[in-house]
Formats: C-alpha cells, sequence, structure tokens
C-alpha cells in the first residue's frame, strides 16, 4: 500500500458477474484513488432476484484535499 489519507470501503449488486479486475483499473484510473481491491463477490438471493454482492475498497491520496484553506493558512 501506498501512503494515503483515508480509504473507502462499499458495496455495490449487480445481476451480472462483476469483472473484478475491470473494477479495480476503473478505480484505480479516478486521480486521487489508488491500491483498490475486491475483497469478495458472492452470490445472494432477494425477493426471488439472485444478484452479486461486491465488497471493495481502495485508498484515497492526499491529492484528493481540495486545499482551499491553505492559502488562508500561509496568510497567517
Amino acid at each position: 500500500d501506498g501512503p494515503s489519507v483515508g480509504r473507502l470501503d462499499f458495496e455495490a449488486r449487480t445481476l451480472t458477474l462483476p469483472d473484478s479486475a475491470a473494477l479495480i483499473d476503473a478505480l484505480n484510473s479516478i486521480p486521487a484513488f489508488t491500491d483498490a481491491w475486491v475483497s469478495s463477490a458472492t452470490i445472494e438471493e432477494q425477493d426471488g432476484t439472485t444478484y452479486y454482492r461486491v465488497s471493495a475498497s481502495v485508498l484515497v491520496t492526499d491529492g484528493a484535499r481540495a486545499l482551499r484553506f491553505a492559502q488562508a493558512a500561509e496568510e497567517n
């Protein structure tokens, strides 16, 4: 893992088999996101509908900060 300021953990549902490699590549292509990974993909059913539940995480780098207060802090 590289340096980060936080981590996002999330779950998603999809009716089609998830492409974990494509999901990881897509998340890593977002500026300030790095080291994405899929921790699980399970088949579940609710109200007669079968779906995949995907759990994933991504690290958030310092580049995600807006730094909108940085100039004011330097002036003081």
